[in-house]
């Protein structure tokens, strides 16, 4: 009775195990295909749903859509099938999936149109062709994939873990990030435009044309701008920078894993624990969480693959030149201060490398060829830095050593509780505890690989070490121009390389000891398991600060909408000198433009004098009521109208003392820092037209809203220092409505810049709110017309008397277009050659590769 009743209960796995021995089912894939649909639901709610999902609601979709899968896409899993079965298959299984997903949509009360569950199966189609291809592939070449898919979801489970605080529609970060958001939105605006290649910003999101970071480091702007085209345009601006540095985030994770699981194909556990010292490290996590630096965070991909290069160089294989060039050509686009010191530290490791085939004719032509791949690859960085003529950013080496010595000795010590700290820029325990293996591994048993690589680690962490004279030494050493690209803070560059060259390092020499003294691998790789595991510890601090700044989607997206974007000064610091409109806060692009006489100091017609509002408009008296303090409310409140644009003009009946006034409503936001807004920003001497109190001051300041509701405003003005009283009559407001269709300049697109207008006077001139560099080309009644530069920097377009049609557009010199395109077919020959070895490799492992569906 008893083994009738065990062989009931057993029946079920008897059954799936001879599912799984017929091919019928492969349960492996299944839990590959529930982690990847988890996966995908996760990002996409916190991306686009912003639905709070629950554990039951989460496993009932995982669980629908894996029964979909199990009865189309499991079944008659076999190899020999034709290409069209296969597809057939895969899309009769989404389409099934998506319509009894829908049906559940609806009964758990997520109000989705058929269109957008389509669109989320569109989406997670090639997320799961991709997951599917690469388990299939694996498993052809690796004995243990199943166990192999385990150790890459414990990855992602840890890269989620790392950066999952960037899952998120809203912002993480303060100004620097919202830059970030806004040159991307340019970027991607202009692609979605058609405009491409794209060279300066040209939207009313960088009207100013502004020309970082697209200039100096495009890989950000242009994975964006990818992303945007892969998801159909559907993601809003924030959603796509944060998925940009989550898959940033991610792919350091798995590409250190695989770099190190090739050094050490037995110990794929261990790379796994060193992968995560990596991701985890301090001063890696402190780039996204703390300062910002979301160039830096692009970096993190292939810093783990230079590094795998230069150790495969000192182990003389023969591809070690391609892994070496082809990583530092990526981080050149990526972050160039970060790519030029492990520029130097390839060279030095290659020169190493070569001493002993110093006479072996086929070293040299090996580095003429990478040189070559290398300029190839990355020849329009440089071409577009230099066409730009606009200098560089001088440091000082006070200021770095006063910045190395502020983070010491808080860089030994364990991360601050807000993780908010310059200190917090570390290695932290857990990387220590792996360099101080590798050095005594290196002390018991040299190996020339390992040796320089810590060296060149050594190197790096002397010049952040505040030693007394050592230090100074070392920094007056440093040519200036490579001082300048460094800049103030090398911390934020120095760390991110030194967690690649360690990760590299311990694995290198537990390879070494692992075929001599495996008992002594065992023990020492449970020693990196506790520091990755401390690691993680300490990660917790940068986690939940990612989560205690966010901020949510709907506050964030307001500063995106068209009523309330600001160009910070971020936008205008490559430049000489900001323009004479800059300010701190809104400013109205259709305002910025006027026309010039011949002695480009008179004005003929301005779009700022047009709107400003004369003593005839509507006019209120300001009241002020003083909290006692440093702060005044300012009545009466004032109503928009939707879609409506007004000059509010701003008369103060006395001298008002050094404050901020800040506008807000329920969608609008303005602060001005009075009585300059534009406070060092425009140099000393040249006369500020942004709005203030200055004499030169504009006198009033844009406020409209583009949604379709109504908003009242209320004004408060906050003092710099505390006062003991404030007059009740503060000021008397005048507000008019103005259209941008009615200006003297009227502006019809911005990418490119169009206009019409009327000159006149012969000679005359359009200023435009671009900023001048050379490239510019602009057309007047269909015929080319000169460009110059205005005394406040600014484009000028030579007009003619009477109607002008205008068209601006910036198409830069002809090297830069050439080298943009020569290093866009590089990359994309590289691309279908890479994938075409890397099809070969795994053919050649045995057996035809499984049916990836």
């Amino acid at each position: 009775m008893f083994s009738q009743l065990l062989a009931f209960l057993l029946r079920p796995l008897r059954s799936a195990r001879s599912l799984e021995h017929s091919g019928q089912v492969v349960f492996s894939l299944l839990a590959v295909d529930a982690a990847g649909l988890g996966l995908a639901l996760f990002v996409l709610n916190q991306f686009i749903f912003l639905r709070p999902l629950d554990q039951e609601d989460y496993a009932t979709l995982v669980c629908v859509t894996l029964c979909c899968y199990a009865a189309t896409l499991q079944y008659g899993l076999r190899p020999g099938r034709s290409a069209a079965w296969l597809v057939g298959k895969l899309v009769v299984g989404q389409l099934l999936a998506a319509s009894v997903l829908y049906a559940v949509f609806v009964g758990l009360g997520m109000h989705l149109s058929g269109r957008q569950v389509l669109k989320f199966f569109a989406l997670h189609l090639l997320l799961h062709g991709v997951i599917r291809s690469v388990y299939l592939l694996g498993r052809r070449a690796l004995p243990g994939a199943p166990l192999e898919t385990v150790r890459l979801l414990l990855l992602a489970g840890a890269g989620f873990f790392f950066y999952g605080a960037f899952a998120t529609s809203g912002s993480i970060g303060s100004g620097d990030a919202y830059w970030y958001c806004i040159m991307n939105a340019d970027f991607v605006s202009q692609w979605r435009a058609g405009v491409f290649p794209v060279f300066v910003g040209q939207t009313e999101f960088a009207f100013n044309g502004a020309v970082s970071p697209l200039r100096f480091a495009p890989y950000l702007q242009h994975v964006t701008g990818l992303i945007d085209l892969l998801t159909g345009s559907w993601l809003p601006f924030w959603s796509l920078q944060n998925l940009t540095l989550l898959l940033s985030g991610l792919g350091g994770l798995f590409t250190c894993y695989f770099c190190i699981a090739a050094i050490l194909p037995a110990r794929r556990w261990t790379a796994l624990a060193l992968a995560s010292l990596y991701a985890g490290c301090p001063a890696v996590l402190s780039l996204g969480y703390q300062g910002d630096l979301f160039m830096s965070m692009t970096t993190l991909p292939y810093v783990p693959l230079a590094a795998y290069g230069l150790w495969r160089t000192l182990h003389a294989e023969q591809t070690s030149v391609l892994w070496t060039v082809l990583p530092l050509a990526a981080l050149w686009y990526c972050h160039p201060p970060i790519a030029l010191w492990l520029t130097f530290i390839a060279i030095i490791v290659h020169l190493v490398a070569g001493f002993r085939r110093r006479r072996d004719r086929r070293l040299y032509i090996g580095w003429l060829g990478g040189a070559a791949l290398f300029l190839l690859a990355t020849g329009y960085v440089f071409v577009s830095v230099q066409a730009l003529r606009l200098g560089s950013s001088k440091s000082e080496i006070t200021v770095i050593l006063e910045s190395i010595r502020g983070a010491f000795p808080a860089m030994l010590q364990r991360v601050s509780e807000g993780a908010n700290q310059l200190g917090d820029y570390q290695l932290g325990w857990g990387l220590w505890g792996a360099l101080a293996l590798v050095i005594g591994g290196t002390f018991w048993r040299p190996r020339r690989a390992e040796l320089v690589l810590l060296l060149a680690s050594i190197g790096l962490i002397a010049l952040l070490l505040p030693v007394p004279r050592l230090n100074v030494a070392l920094w007056r050493l440093v040519p200036a121009t490579v001082r300048d690209i460094t800049y103030h803070w090398p911390m934020q560059r120095f760390y991110v390389i030194l967690a690649g060259l360690i990760v590299v390092c311990s694995a290198g020499f537990l390879a070494k000891i692992s075929g001599h003294r495996p008992r002594t691998a065992r023990v020492l790789s449970a020693f990196l398991f506790f520091c990755a595991a401390w690691t993680y510890l300490e990660a917790t601090k940068f986690v939940l600060r990612g989560y205690a700044i966010a901020v949510p989607p709907a506050q964030a997206g307001l500063f995106v909408e068209p009523h309330n974007r600001i160009l910070t000064r971020y936008a205008f610091n490559p430049f000489p000198a900001a323009p004479p409109y800059y300010s701190h806060s809104y400013v109205d692009p259709y305002l910025e433009n006027r026309v010039l006489a011949a002695d480009l100091h008179t004005e003929l017609s301005s779009n700022v004098a047009a709107a400003r509002p004369p003593d005839t408009a509507t006019k209120m008296n300001v009241t002020a009521e003083h909290d006692g303090v440093a702060a005044a409310v300012l009545r009466p409140l004032f109503s928009l109208a939707p879609g409506v644009r007004y000059a509010v003009r701003l008369e103060p009946h006395y001298a008002v003392p050094p404050g901020s006034l800040l506008v807000s409503g329920e969608f609008v936001r303005r602060e001005f820092f009075l009585p300059n807004s534009a406070v060092g920003m425009v140099p000393g001497g040249q006369p500020t037209t942004a709005f203030g109190f200055m004499p030169s001051s504009r006198s009033f300041f844009s406020a409209w809203t583009s949604r379709k509701a109504a908003d009242t405003l209320e004004l408060r003005y906050i003092f710099n220092a505390p006062v003991s009283s404030v007059p009740g009559d503060f000021a008397t407001l005048y507000l008019q409505a103005y259209a941008i269709e009615s200006l003297p300049i009227k502006i019809t697109s911005w990418a490119p810049y169009c206009a019409t207008t009327t000159a006149s006077a012969t000679g005359a001139w359009l200023e435009t709110p671009r900023l001048f560099i050379p490239g510019y080309a602009a057309t007047v009644n269909g015929r080319t017309a000169p460009i110059t530069k205005s005394p406040g920097g600014l484009v000028l377009v030579g007009l003619e008397s009477g109607e002008n049609s205008v068209t601006l557009g910036y198409r830069g010199p002809w090297l830069l277009r050439a080298s943009y395109y020569l290093a866009l077919a590089t990359w994309l020959v590289l691309g279908v050659l890479g994938l075409r070895q890397l099809l070969q490799r795994f053919r050649a492992a045995g057996a035809p590769i499984p049916n990836p569906v």
